[in-house]
């Protein structure tokens, strides 16, 4: 395990889950979630990708970032500001994962649950759309919903996707579909404040789509 902690060590043909964690000018947050992340026993399988915009606040804590010698961190500084869905979307190209779990740098990951989630996208590659439950975001999902990709995931996903944080994408689908061309829809309202809605509502029409959270036994096993 501490050999695939190091640059030597690692491998990123492996990975299945990319953690994902656009952030800008909030490198003390980013600390934070790291003292979490880097806890987990996961190394193969899992890479944590930190896109940083933004260059007026907290650099000294983003250079400390920069530091930590943890193989499973990609960690990217732009040195420039970027519009908010475009830093999103950097995470997604850094990525290596088959699937990017999207994180806000003011959210925790539910460690215990990261086990339910790699068994569910190993099980499921149709999926395109993984609502995940967070330790804030999201913390109170109960229902199960498996959709398949069209109309009934469509229907089940558009405007239920308020938050960035714990969604979970197919990368390869997400990269096909050149995300980065809707920008010229900047001016639209709906499309500045919610662009990953967008992203979710084309995605479920060509991939299923599963809102789920791990039950108490999948908890207790992943102890």
């Amino acid at each position: 395990h501490q050999y695939r902690l190091t640059p030597e060590g690692r491998n990123t043909e492996n990975v299945l889950l990319t953690i994902g964690i656009p952030t800008h000018d909030r490198g003390n947050l980013v600390l934070k979630r790291l003292q979490n992340l880097l806890k987990m026993q996961y190394d193969a399988e899992i890479e944590i990708a930190i896109s940083k915009n933004g260059t007026t606040l907290y650099q000294e804590e983003y250079e400390e970032v920069g530091r930590i010698s943890d193989a499973r961190i990609n960690y990217y500084d732009h040195g420039r500001e970027l519009r908010p869905e475009m830093n999103w979307h950097y995470v997604m190209q850094m990525a290596h994962g088959k699937y990017v779990l999207l994180v806000s740098d003011e959210d925790d990951v539910e460690m215990e649950a990261l086990e339910h989630y790699l068994k569910l996208i190993s099980t499921h590659p149709e999926a395109n759309v993984i609502r995940a439950k967070s330790n804030f975001f999201y913390r109170d999902i109960q229902e199960r919903i498996h959709k398949k990709g069209g109309l009934d995931a469509f229907g089940s996903a558009f405007l239920r996707q308020n938050y960035l944080s714990g969604m979970i994408l197919c990368r390869e689908n997400y990269l096909q579909e050149n995300f980065e061309k809707l920008g010229r829809f900047s001016d639209n309202i709906f499309y500045n404040r919610y662009p990953h809605e967008w992203w979710c509502a084309i995605l479920c029409m060509k991939g299923c789509l599963l809102y789920t959270s791990p039950s108490p036994r999948d908890k207790r096993q992943s102890r």
